[in-house]
């Protein structure tokens, strides 16, 4: 995932060095860290100070600059509006349900200035690995994750164009 995303981005923006970046759900910030060791100016938003906590502690042993936000991005009054070069979740809009799906890449959305690019990697429906260790793991009572409904690449486009998208080209 990392590789596509740094590719699309490099495509975009010529350069990582200096981006303007908020991972949304952050939890320990693993997008952050790769942002960060390329020359990003990242920022990582989450619910969980535990999370936001841990992440702090990755970017001070690494040596990595970073801001940390504790926040809810569904929440927009606690969102920096149109501020940053990208904004990336990995693993995290797919733990909606309804209404909430779309408002979660809305909230990708709101904090990008002109011209920034969204990156959301969330799990395929149509890929029969995931589905088959999904259902595996729920079958024996050990799915760690809650509520989790991957998405097929019509529900992300659709979605992302009712957010406010302008841009139809979603990788999937």
């Amino acid at each position: 995932r990392w590789v596509t995303s740094q590719r699309r981005m490099l495509s975009a923006f010529g350069t990582l060095c200096g981006l303007r970046t908020i991972e949304l759900g952050s939890g320990r910030g693993a997008l952050s860290v790769l942002l960060a060791r390329a020359g990003a100016h990242v920022t990582l938003l989450d619910v969980s100070d535990k999370a936001l906590a841990q992440a702090k502690r990755r970017f001070d042993r690494l040596g990595l600059p970073a801001k940390f936000l504790l926040a809810d991005f569904h929440d927009r009054s606690t969102l920096p509006a149109a501020a940053f070069d990208a904004s990336l979740s990995s693993g995290v809009i797919e733990h909606f349900q309804d209404d909430d799906r779309t408002r979660a890449i809305a909230a990708h959305l709101n904090v990008l200035r002109e011209g920034g690019m969204a990156v959301i990697s969330v799990p395929n429906a149509r890929c029969l690995p995931y589905r088959l260790w999904k259902a595996y793991l729920e079958a024996r009572g050990c799915w760690p994750y809650g509520v989790e409904i991957p998405y097929t690449r019509r529900e992300l486009c659709g979605r992302a164009t009712d957010a406010g998208s302008t841009d139809r080209d979603v990788v999937g």
